[in-house]
């Protein structure tokens, strides 16, 4: 009785070892997260509601503001789950410059203050990357798919180019994984954004500093900027009202961002090396900028990637 009592007693330890050892080995692993900092713009808000669909009532039924941000913090669920450290440029439809702050100090308030909020915030977060979450617009209601921006013309355009690439791939493959299949646009060189009269707009977020444009200071990390699909588009627009599809582009860009720490750490040598005054000796592989359509005679100084008129004035 006495041996059989001592190997009951020693089978119930070796079950209670292997029950809870591998919880408490897992308890302890670090996650891919630990000790990075991931800034997450969803794109607009406030009174700048960027693109928006127009249902066949003529009424507006989907605004890319909203939409922007039930991505941002589903993205934001997804990362700390994995252990990252995460800022928002906004976690409600306010806009970025909550109060409203004249940021650039130009004497005016207006969405040039929104968007420099938005790399100001970055910047004080500490972030080491940075993703732009937006959705795209154009008059021309048949133009849709997906693209990702980028800015070659950043000490860091290397990095910038590596998360354009996966970013890219990540978003085309979690929306194309729903059963549509969206159309691949591929990566764009936001240095050629907008040209007027000679002279060449970057899109704000991810350009350089430049005084002369209102622009006093750009981000500090690397950063690309996501079109995940058009508003504007009748197609595109019933996708992005569905949740499933605002999950399915959260999980592109985190399977991105997991993607990017992890080819840096493998010490892997980044394509499209930069020189140390910052400017690429070659220029990398992207196609056209988008479409755009006419500039007024007196256009504002382009900010931000939206090809639609916005029902509210963005000045």
């Amino acid at each position: 009785m006495r041996e059989r009592i001592l190997t009951l007693v020693a089978l119930i330890a070796l079950l209670f070892a292997t029950v809870y050892a591998p919880v408490q080995a897992e308890g302890s692993a670090e996650l891919p997260g630990t000790g990075k900092t991931i800034y997450i713009d969803p794109g607009h808000g406030g009174i700048e509601t960027g693109a928006v669909h127009v249902g066949a009532d003529g009424k507006v039924d989907l605004i890319e503001r909203d939409v922007n941000l039930a991505i941002g913090l589903k993205l934001r669920a997804l990362l700390q789950a994995a252990g990252f450290r995460v800022a928002m440029s906004r976690e409600t439809n306010a806009s970025p410059n909550t109060p409203p702050v004249d940021r650039n100090g130009d004497g005016r308030v207006n969405n040039r203050d929104e968007y420099q909020a938005v790399v100001d915030l970055a910047n004080e977060s500490g972030a080491d990357l940075m993703v732009s979450i937006h959705n795209n617009g154009s008059t021309n209601k048949a133009i849709s798919g997906t693209e990702v921006w980028f800015s070659p013309l950043r000490s860091f355009a290397d990095k910038n180019l590596l998360l354009a690439r996966l970013l890219q791939a990540n978003l085309v493959a979690s929306i194309r994984a729903l059963g549509y299949n969206t159309i691949d646009r591929g990566i764009k060189d936001d240095s050629v954004y907008r040209v007027f009269n000679g002279r060449v707009y970057e899109i704000f977020v991810l350009g350089e500093a430049d005084n002369t444009r209102f622009h006093p200071r750009a981000a500090n990390m690397p950063a690309a900027l996501g079109e995940s699909l058009f508003l504007t588009n009748d197609a595109d627009a019933a996708m992005l009202a569905q949740d499933r599809t605002q999950q399915a582009i959260a999980q592109g860009y985190f399977n991105a961002i997991i993607q990017y720490f992890a080819r840096l750490a493998s010490g892997e040598l980044l394509e499209f090396p930069v020189p140390a005054s910052g400017a690429p000796s070659v220029g990398p592989v992207a196609e056209p900028a988008a479409e755009a359509t006419p500039l007024p005679i007196t256009p504002p100084e382009p900010l931000g990637p939206r090809l639609v008129p916005r029902p509210m004035p963005m000045e």
